[in-house]
């Protein structure tokens, strides 16, 4: 207060200054709108990178997510045959809340799951029978359910059976042929029942 010569303050206090409290309250963010775009998701393995549009969430919301996907902001992206976790956070906890949440609160994120399943192969045989002729002999193959990406994998065809000779079916008998998929990445595929 100036000139303090000439002026008082009304309560016959003697003070340069007066003070007044006063607080910002946090602005409130609609959870239960977050958990309305939050659902779990479940799509098929098609080969190529997939998104999960979170656009209609709020703006002061962000998104993560887990085990090898990307993330922008809104936005989730995966390829791989998996069980995703996406997260939704509050960007600003310091100056936002959930909706009827306290202040002081510390507002918890959102979580769902994406879940990105394997694609299906089938497996067609082409003979189960043959006449001995002192040479291996097995059933021959054809694989189809590829999404582009067959280079990725391998094949390996093994016989079992009482009479095989080192994995080969030679001498008359009864033989089981079994064909097992490999890869060095994520497996993305699974043989229809019956194909194996």
């Amino acid at each position: 207060l100036e000139p303090t010569a000439n002026y008082k303050w009304s309560d016959g206090e003697e003070r340069d200054a007066i003070s007044v409290p006063w607080v910002i309250y946090k602005l409130g963010i609609d959870k239960s709108a977050a958990k309305a775009v939050l659902t779990n998701k479940d799509s098929d393995y098609n080969g190529e990178e997939q998104t999960w549009d979170l656009s209609a969430l709020a703006d002061q919301l962000t998104v993560s997510a887990n085990n090898g996907a990307s993330f922008g902001e809104q936005s989730v992206f995966a390829k791989d045959a998996k069980t995703y976790t996406v997260t939704v956070s509050i960007k600003d906890k310091h100056n936002y809340k959930w909706s009827g949440e306290e202040d002081a609160a510390e507002a918890e994120d959102l979580t769902a799951t994406w879940k990105i399943a394997p694609a299906a192969l089938t497996v067609k045989w082409t003979g189960d029978s043959f006449t001995y002729n002192a040479l291996a002999q097995s059933p021959e193959y054809e694989v189809t359910g590829w999404k582009g990406d067959s280079g990725d994998y391998t094949l390996t065809l093994s016989i079992e059976g009482e009479k095989a000779t080192n994995g080969n079916a030679v001498n008359a008998g009864n033989y089981t042929a079994k064909l097992t998929l490999s890869t060095s990445g994520n497996m993305n595929y699974y043989f229809t029942p019956g194909s194996e």
